[in-house]
């Protein structure tokens, strides 16, 4: 499979009221970071109703571009209307990574997105790193007691939900905190 046509680093900004959340906001210092280290752009995804002054946010924040779904739908959260949108969304343009905070909404959301695009979800990372030659993504994770370290080569996509209160840790120590989902190679 060419995976060529996967591109971008995308950010989930939640909005509240057109407001956009911060935790949207502080995905996008991390998706920046990464979307250097890929050559690639950060896109701010957003799906509300007037999203004007979210959208303006995001690009404040770091975004390069933005992708805004308005409708009376996305008032507020509901899950079958926002999976759907994102779907649609990612099966159109085909990022190489959707990152989502680890919000209550985003818990909900992220993982019916990615059975949607039947993916698997690898949760709670702690760590991400980047090969810069191949493109070949590692994730760390803390699992039962112990940590563990997870490459897929061959895998195009990634959803990943951030923990706010690990992120800042993270960064303070020169790391990112992030957990993930796979899209599998067709």
């Amino acid at each position: 499979m060419d995976f060529s046509a996967y591109k971008d680093i995308w950010v989930f900004i939640e909005t509240d009221e057109g407001k956009a959340a911060s935790v949207g906001l502080e995905l996008l210092n991390p998706g920046v970071e990464l979307a250097h280290q890929l050559g690639q752009k950060v896109v701010a995804v957003i799906l509300g109703k007037d999203n004007a002054e979210a959208e303006k946010a995001a690009i404040a924040h770091g975004a390069d571009q933005v992708i805004s779904l308005e409708d009376p739908a996305y008032g507020y959260y509901t899950t079958e209307a926002y999976t759907y949108g994102m779907q649609k969304l990612v099966e159109k343009y085909r990022p190489s990574i959707l990152m989502i905070g680890a919000t209550i909404i985003g818990r909900d959301f992220g993982p019916r997105v990615s059975c949607r695009l039947k993916t698997g979800l690898t949760a709670d990372c702690t760590s991400l790193a980047v090969d810069a030659e191949t493109g070949i993504m590692g994730w760390t994770r803390p699992a039962f007691g112990a940590i563990c370290y997870i490459l897929l080569p061959g895998w195009h996509a990634i959803i990943c939900n951030l923990r706010l209160q690990r992120l800042w840790q993270m960064i303070r120590q020169g790391h990112l905190s992030l957990l993930f989902a796979l899209l599998p190679e067709r």
